[in-house]
C-alpha cells in the first residue's frame, strides 16, 4: 500500500474546465477571437495557463506576438484571480476517497502546473475541511513533467519514491511520475479520454476509469 499520494488538480481531483474556459475566452475577446468550448479548451491544457492561452490562439489560427500574448495572459489572470472557482467542483466520490485516505493516515498533496496562487485558493475553497500536506502550483518548482515538485513533496513527508503514487489525468502527469520514479495512476475522467491517453504512450494498465479503481490502486 502506498504511504503517500500526490495528486494533480485539474482533471484529476476537480473539474475546473468551465472556469479555465471562461478565463481563456475573456483573454481571447481582447483580440476579437471566437471563444472555445470545453472540449476545445481541454486540448490546450496541461502545461500551465499561459501555454493554454497560447494553445487556444494557435487552435484558432490567430497570429500574435509575445508581447500580445503577455498582455492577454495578464487579462486571463486578472479574470481568473477574481473568479477562480465559480464552476469548479470535485469529481464524483473524490471527496469521500480523500477522507478515507486521510483516515488511513496516508499523506496527500496537490501538485499542479496551474499558477500557485490559484491552486491554493481552489483547493482551500473546494476542500475546506481537508488537510493536505502539500499544495503547490507553477512558480514554486520547475514545472511538470520535471520531478522537482515531487521531490519536494517526498522531502517534506519523509517518504521514498517507491512508497508514493503520483495520480493525474494527462501525458504530462505520466511523465512526471516516470521522471520521479514513483508509482503512477492516470485517470480517464479528466481532460484526456482513454483513447487520447493510450495514443500518447501511457500503458493501459496505469489507466483507471473511476474513483473506486483509483482508490484500489492506491491501497494495493
Amino acid at each position: 500500500m502506498a504511504r503517500a499520494v500526490l495528486f494533480d488538480l485539474d482533471g484529476t481531483l476537480v473539474n475546473t474546465i468551465g472556469d479555465i474556459r471562461q478565463a481563456v475566452n475573456t483573454a481571447l475577446k481582447e483580440k476579437n477571437i471566437a471563444p472555445l468550448n470545453d472540449l476545445e479548451i481541454m486540448s490546450c491544457v496541461g502545461h500551465g495557463l499561459k501555454n493554454s492561452l497560447k494553445g487556444a490562439l494557435e487552435y484558432r489560427g490567430a497570429n500574435f506576438t509575445e508581447t500580445e500574448l503577455d498582455v492577454m495572459y495578464h487579462v486571463l489572470m486578472d479574470y481568473y484571480s477574481k473568479f477562480p472557482y465559480l464552476n469548479s467542483t470535485p469529481y464524483p466520490h473524490i471527496l469521500e476517497m480523500l477522507k478515507r485516505l486521510k483516515q488511513k493516515e496516508l499523506k496527500i498533496g496537490v501538485y499542479s502546473n496551474k499558477e500557485d496562487s490559484l491552486v491554493k485558493i481552489i483547493v482551500s475553497k473546494v476542500f475546506p475541511d481537508l488537510r493536505f500536506e502539500f499544495v503547490h502550483g507553477r512558480g514554486v518548482f520547475v514545472p511538470k513533467p520535471d520531478k522537482d515538485g515531487v521531490d519536494a513533496f517526498l522531502s517534506l513527508t519523509g517518504e521514498k519514491a517507491c512508497d508514493m503514487i503520483y495520480a493525474g489525468d494527462s501525458e504530462v502527469d505520466y511523465l512526471t511520475g516516470k521522471n520521479a520514479g514513483t508509482g503512477i495512476v492516470i485517470c480517464s475522467w479528466g481532460f484526456r479520454n482513454r483513447e487520447q491517453l493510450l495514443s500518447s504512450g501511457i500503458p493501459e494498465n496505469l489507466i483507471v476509469s473511476d474513483t473506486a479503481q483509483l482508490e484500489q490502486r492506491i491501497m494495493e
